[in-house]
């Protein structure tokens, strides 16, 4: 909303990711990514492809299907590394990260 210019409510959650001063404070992003078919609409996570977490120099992406991905992202920027056979504990800790902000039935 900050970069449209428009104000933000009082009673809106979230952090503005412009606000570098903020991010300083957060060593932790997480989302999902989800392809836009609806196969339940009862059933929220039907359409999740891939949960992901960002941690310090780290990415982690954790595929439904396919082989997980880890990136040091300082070091590779364009994540052309793949290093989650390489890093098999980096892997665990930050899956159980992710786990514990959101594990879909």
């Amino acid at each position: 909303l900050t970069a449209c210019e428009v104000e933000i409510p009082k009673t809106m959650a979230g952090l503005n990711l412009r606000d570098t001063a903020a991010l300083k404070k957060r060593n932790r992003v997480f989302g999902f990514d989800g392809n836009h078919d609806i196969y339940d609409w009862q059933n929220t996570t039907s359409n999740l492809e891939t949960r992901y977490i960002v941690e310090g120099d780290w990415k982690f992406l954790d595929h439904v299907e396919g082989e997980d991905e880890l990136y040091n992202i300082t070091a590779d920027p364009w994540e052309k590394k793949n290093l989650a056979g390489a890093k098999p504990k980096k892997v665990a800790a930050l899956g159980k990260a992710l786990d514990a902000w959101w594990k879909p039935e």
